[in-house]
């Protein structure tokens, strides 16, 4: 269940003896009183390793052991506002298929019977809102219903957050930010892998106020550190003097790697939802599909190459992140799925424009005659009701339908 690529890199600036030690509470502390289920929370801004720390929790099989290995997954990635979304993105969690119910009642039902009698620990990854009524009184009851010791471990950027949601202060982890020196190794270790003393006394005076630019967020840090392995890019970076979430953008199109058929690449991107999750294979044809590959008319296979190249690429800089099916919820299996980092995601968006659109309201659609890539995610509720400006969108190539009746459903392409 390990977050890949870049995992080892993240991992690296965390203190898994200090860390490590505050995290067995979330297998040894007290049970809760009055039989509810205990909530552990971590607690950070974005970028600073709260879900790779949860993946390196994970890497204790004693862990798996004391869970009797019912560990569930559910990437939230906004707010828990909708009491039957989330029940039913639990359910998928522990077991699938899930079955379709309409009515509150009965879903409520079947979450209580999956979970009554297994101590489980359950992980709601970046919870961004909570509604307190909804959390309170419908869903942490049923939860409630699991065997005693089972956990709740919440990751968000909101201390008050996990607090409402019922974590104490002494289950409540806080991931502070790098200081300066170590923001400085982490980058060093990144832009520079393979270094002499000499560069290092080069580019130390620079390199340590671009990495105090990063304001200590490793994630930040290891994006600069990947650019910086091009040449071109440090001279950028040194005469511009530095760096924020903001450069990104401005270092991305002064990299040589950052080709036209890339780019075109990367904007199709801002078509997918977020959180999203990727199948290399199916992205790598529908950028085949749409010429992105085939420039110089070459053969497919040297298009599937190609397609490969561009993504290592943006894997390589941590536009993408690669994880396990469904987040990491099975631990057993080996079949890759990648997502966007939320904030290059936005930047993709903004690149694309109006070009590249993902639409969650059919009915409210607006389309643009730039319009070339477009995905409707269509609920229940709107499937038969789809804005006639769809017709304005005449230069459209690719149009994507996806039906989820659950707001947090790991969203796939279709293979066919």
């Amino acid at each position: 269940m390990l977050m890949l690529d870049c995992h080892d890199a993240m991992a690296g600036h965390i203190n898994k003896e200090e860390y490590g030690e505050k995290l067995t509470t979330v297998r040894t502390s007290r049970v809760a009183s009055g039989g509810t289920v205990r909530v552990n929370s971590i607690t950070g801004v974005t970028g600073i390793g709260k879900s790779t720390l949860v993946h390196l929790l994970l890497e204790d099989k004693n862990v798996w052991k004391h869970f009797d290995h019912h560990i569930y997954w559910v990437s939230v990635s906004g707010w828990i506002d909708d009491k039957k979304r989330l029940a039913s993105a639990i359910i998928e969690a522990i077991q699938k298929p899930v079955p379709q119910y309409y009515e509150w009642d009965p879903l409520r039902v079947h979450l209580k019977d999956c979970i009554k009698g297994k101590k489980f620990l359950l992980i709601l990854d970046d919870v961004c809102g909570v509604d307190n009524l909804t959390w309170d009184e419908e869903l942490k009851p049923c939860l409630d219903a699991g065997a005693l010791g089972s956990r709740i471990l919440v990751t968000t950027q909101d201390r008050n957050l996990a607090a409402k949601m019922g974590s104490s202060s002494e289950d409540m982890l806080h991931l502070g930010r790098l200081s300066d020196d170590d923001s400085l190794l982490l980058l060093c270790d990144i832009a520079l892998p393979i270094r002499t003393e000499k560069q290092i006394r080069d580019r130390e005076t620079v390199g340590r106020e671009l990495a105090k630019g990063c304001q200590g967020v490793p994630f930040l840090i290891k994006t600069l550190g990947y650019f910086l392995r091009d040449k071109k890019i440090w001279s950028n970076v040194l005469d511009s003097g530095n760096w924020s979430w903001n450069s990104v953008e401005e270092l991305l199109i002064s990299s040589d790697v950052y080709t036209a058929d890339l780019r075109e690449c990367f904007k199709f991107c801002a078509s997918l939802p977020n959180d999203y999750e990727i199948d290399k294979d199916i992205l790598i044809k529908l950028w085949m599909a749409q010429g992105f590959l085939d420039r110089k008319q070459g053969d497919q296979t040297e298009m599937e190459m190609k397609g490969e190249e561009y993504f290592n690429i943006l894997v390589m800089f941590s536009f993408l992140q690669g994880y396990e099916r469904g987040g990491g919820v099975a631990h057993d299996q080996k079949v890759i799925r990648y997502k966007f980092y939320r904030p290059l995601h936005a930047l993709a968006q903004s690149q694309a424009g109006n070009g590249s659109v993902c639409f969650e309201n059919g009915a409210m659609l607006i389309c643009s005659r730039k319009m070339r890539h477009l995905t409707l995610i269509l609920r229940d509720d709107d499937v038969d009701s789809i804005s006639p400006t769809l017709n304005q969108a005449k230069k459209l190539q690719a149009l994507k339908f996806i039906k989820s009746s659950r707001r947090w459903n790991p969203l796939m392409i279709p293979p066919n």
